[in-house]
């Protein structure tokens, strides 16, 4: 059983970012499976780089297609994917200062729960706007 298992809940309507959001949860899935088999710190810090890069595209989709549909709560989601960032941030220097063996599973499980908790909680709230748009 993976870590972190996609189901039809955390869907929000938009087939673009369903999608992206289960490559999210495929890399947390890798990440965590790195760790979990004790991995060398090489190959955890590629995961993580491969994690932070491909957030940040998506968070650059997410946003645009959030604009484009004139979705009203841009700017706190906005503010929410910079705290985010900045957490990812926080790990992606303590790699680069060569400390990637200090990175934990609590790492795997903040990644975890903060992405159940931002689709079900605030990405739903766009899922209507963007269909409406015709954005699905």
């Amino acid at each position: 059983m993976s870590f972190f298992t996609w189901d039809a809940s955390y869907s929000v309507g938009v087939a673009t970012i369903d999608s992206q959001h289960q490559k999210l949860v495929e890399l947390i899935n890798g990440l965590f499976e790195a760790m979990r088999d004790k991995k060398t710190a090489l190959v955890v810090a590629d995961l993580v780089r491969e994690l932070t890069d491909y957030t940040r595209y998506h968070f650059s989709e997410e946003e645009r297609l959030m604009e484009k549909a004139g979705f009203s709560g841009l700017l706190l989601h906005k503010k929410e994917h910079a705290r985010f960032i900045s957490k990812v941030r926080e790990v992606q220097q303590k790699i680069d200062q060569g400390q990637a063996n200090l990175i934990g599973f609590d790492l795997a499980n903040f990644l975890k729960g903060w992405l159940k908790d931002h689709i079900t909680g605030t990405d739903k709230n766009y899922g209507p706007v963007m269909r409406d748009a015709g954005l699905t």
